[in-house]
């Protein structure tokens, strides 16, 4: 049986862009990445999978390392503000700057690597960016759900996410009363 992934974009989704971020001292969470993690803890059978065109590789602005180490921080952060993990082998890179490498976005080869890595089914799932080329990349692998992050316009992530599992998925009912008691606990 294939599985449900939820494909984020990692600079203006996750993180704040603050132009080629790639520095520890420049990762700032995105508004709503707490909520959202918080409401995927009670989702366990959903796969989150990051998808990251970063070609200041390509362009020799940083390298490799400090994209990892860069992520490593913002897994680390994500996961003691929430519990959750999003495990270091769901992480897809574009390093290159040529437009038709098949990874760079708006090109599929992300996607399309992870669904065959994971198992998953792109017509369920769903794909969370903040730019043309990343629900273009969505499109072209097939994903019929597809989010536009603005934030500066309330198209939050965690709306975003919510919308999804709610309208798009066969999700037990079980999973929502958790996560409902446990914002119940926030409050």
């Amino acid at each position: 049986m294939s599985g449900v992934a939820l494909f984020f974009d990692r600079d203006g989704v996750l993180n704040v862009n603050t132009h080629y971020p790639h520095l520890v001292e420049d990762l700032y969470l995105a508004p709503t990445v707490i909520e959202t993690f918080r409401l995927l803890n009670c989702f366990p059978e959903v796969t989150c999978i990051v998808v990251s065109n970063q070609s200041g590789v390509g362009k020799g602005y940083f390298v490799e390392k400090d994209v990892l180490h860069f992520e490593r921080s913002l897994r680390l952060r994500i996961l003691n503000e929430t519990g959750y993990l999003i495990d270091a082998e769901h992480w897809y890179h574009c390093y290159s700057s040529e437009k038709n490498h098949p990874w760079r976005k708006p090109n599929p080869g992300m996607l399309q690597q992870a669904a065959h890595d994971y198992n998953i089914d792109l017509t369920k799932s769903a794909m969370f960016g903040d730019s043309i080329s990343d629900i273009k990349a969505g499109e072209s692998a097939n994903v019929l759900n597809t989010y536009m992050i603005d934030y500066d316009l309330d198209k939050d992530l965690y709306h975003g996410v919510f919308d999804f599992l709610y309208n798009h998925t066969s999700l037990s009912t079980e999973a929502w009363q958790k996560y409902f008691n446990k914002e119940l606990n926030y409050v």
